[in-house]
């Protein structure tokens, strides 16, 4: 059966949908202004550039590493960026 192909491909749908990266998107002009950087191109810049390179690092590695190592590693670093991220907002919520 096709189940457990399904079960997978919703699944890694579901981890792309919470892992957070959107949501630094969306917010980086906001955590641009908030330390006085107000340009739109430098925003451009700082956001496009990493999923650009990291875009491409994916697809070089993908044929060199594998697909599941890739998707564990980049899930790891996603997620122990976005709790870097977080805790950063606790400590500094407010200054």
């Amino acid at each position: 059966t096709n189940v457990p192909s399904l079960v997978t491909g919703v699944g890694l749908c579901a981890l792309a949908a919470f892992s957070g990266s959107n949501t630094v998107i969306f917010y980086a002009k906001s955590v641009f202004s908030s330390v006085g950087l107000n340009s739109p191109e430098l925003l451009t810049w700082a956001v496009g550039i990493p999923n650009i390179v990291g875009g491409i690092l994916a697809l070089v590695l993908t044929d060199k590493l594998g697909r599941r190592p890739l998707l564990l590693w980049s899930f790891g670093g996603m997620s122990a960026c976005l709790v870097a991220l977080s805790t950063v907002d606790i400590y500094t919520h407010g200054l």
